[in-house]
């Protein structure tokens, strides 16, 4: 696995756009306290494809973050920590079958959804045989 820790003022913004850009594949990073941004890579399954599905349309970031509430409940914040650890369990135990679980979100897409026409409609896609997750 990859790993960097390197202190560019202008990343913090999108530290996961850049260390993506940078390592490839699939990448995990955070801020630190520091202020510097510590990235690693995972290794992903060659056998598991990911299909991305893009609108043609630019969503504005200053936007996409303002229309997110300035707080959130606990158990929603719970939910999704859940679903991050239980995604990188699966991932690591070949336990595909878990990421339609890890994948379900309470914070962000239910605000974002308005922002991209069709997302809603993408996002209640029934379980369907080798779709493991949206």
């Amino acid at each position: 696995m990859t790993q960097f820790c390197v202190t560019p003022p202008t990343w913090r913004a999108h530290a996961d756009n850049v260390a993506a850009a940078l390592l490839g594949g699939l990448v995990i990073n955070c801020i630190k306290v520091d202020g510097s941004v510590l990235a690693l890579k995972r290794l992903w399954p060659a056998g598991i494809k990911a299909v991305v599905v893009s609108p043609h349309l630019a969503v504005d970031t200053k936007h996409a973050r303002f229309i997110l509430p300035k707080s959130a409940r606990l158990s929603d914040v719970v939910h999704n920590l859940q679903r991050v650890a239980l995604f990188g369990a699966a991932l690591e135990r070949q336990a595909y079958d878990l990421f339609w679980e890890a994948m379900q979100d309470r914070l962000h897409q239910k605000h974002r959804a308005k922002l991209v026409p069709g997302l809603s409609q993408a996002l209640a896609t029934p379980r369907a045989p080798g779709l493991l997750g949206l």
